[in-house]
């Protein structure tokens, strides 16, 4: 069954309840707007590859691996298959001329958490469009005041909204199953403890 969902999963467990694993998938191709001149995206978490992945060298291909590795003791069942749709890269332009690209849907605790690599594939002919590193995009640590009533309500499954985003701005890159499990050795930045 995992094979089919594109997930391996883990038995390692606190809780019968908790089924920890790690799933990957794929996002529909993002073609840049010729009036793109910057593609912006997080210190941690992302990997920039000069691939060709199509003849397109203005088509951005994005790939990821999602993890859940928790052993903490929710009050329902949480399973990887049921949290990586609330995982997913999100797109955005904050500023004329530039395309910020974020993850979101992770957190960590004291009894692990979620977690997810993106790989983006950039075709080397793309050479009129700079690829910028932004601390801007972030994700919340335990520093943010609404950081623990995140982890808090994510893990009783009353929110899935992804530190609140600006839905005006940034809008979920629709993404689908990735058989080949194409972020599997993602070579990403882990951002420090």
């Amino acid at each position: 069954m995992g094979a089919a969902l594109a997930v391996e999963f883990s038995w390692f467990s606190a809780n019968p309840f908790v089924r920890n694993g790690t799933a990957w998938d794929k996002c529909d191709p993002i073609v840049l707007d010729p009036s793109i001149k910057k593609v912006l995206y997080p210190p941690y978490g992302f990997e920039i590859r000069r691939e060709a992945r199509s003849s397109n060298p203005r088509e951005i291909h994005i790939f990821m691996e999602k993890r859940l590795g928790y052993m903490g003791h929710p009050t329902g069942w949480m399973s990887i298959t049921g949290v990586r749709s609330e995982m997913h890269v999100v797109q955005g332009i904050q500023s004329p001329g530039e395309l910020s690209l974020a993850s979101r849907g992770c957190w960590s605790s004291m009894e692990g958490g979620r977690s997810m690599s993106v790989v983006v594939f950039v075709h080397p002919d793309l050479i009129d469009v700079e690829l910028l590193v932004s601390k801007k995009l972030v994700e919340p640590t335990s520093e943010d005041p609404d950081w623990m009533q995140y982890i808090v309500d994510s893990v009783e499954g009353r929110r899935d909204d992804p530190w609140n985003l600006d839905s005006k701005v940034f809008s979920v890159v629709p993404w689908h199953y990735d058989y080949n499990k194409t972020a599997r050795d993602a070579n990403v930045p882990v951002k420090p403890l």
